[in-house]
């Protein structure tokens, strides 16, 4: 996907540094993690719109939105997968583990 984004512009969401991103099926929403454990959304253009509540306990190193584009998942360095709703609604953890979490996908069905 192309996009209005300056390539190098700052996001001022993670002052540590934006680790992973997501763009949203329809190219109009942004998913962004940090290494300080931030979820963060942004507008196609690059526009914040929220730091999500439930951060990461440490760094994110993947994100990922489901095929129908309703939910996203985040993972990284905490052990753990984030599952949050489009709009950042949080909706829960999975646990389970064992070390650092490095990618994630959805299965084509949306499960």
């Amino acid at each position: 996907k192309t996009s209005q984004v300056d390539s190098a512009r700052n996001f001022e969401g993670h002052p540590s540094g934006m680790v992973s991103v997501a763009w949203h099926r329809d190219g109009s929403l942004l998913a962004t993690g940090g290494r300080d454990g931030n979820v963060c959304m942004w507008s196609a253009v690059g526009e914040f719109r929220e730091r999500l509540s439930q951060k990461h306990t440490s760094g994110v190193h993947c994100i990922a939105f489901s095929p129908d584009g309703l939910e996203f998942a985040s993972a990284g360095k905490d052990s753990t997968v984030r599952i949050w709703g489009a709009s950042g609604l949080y909706k829960g953890v999975l646990r389970g583990h064992s070390g650092v979490v490095t990618s994630l996908m959805w299965s084509p069905k949306g499960a």
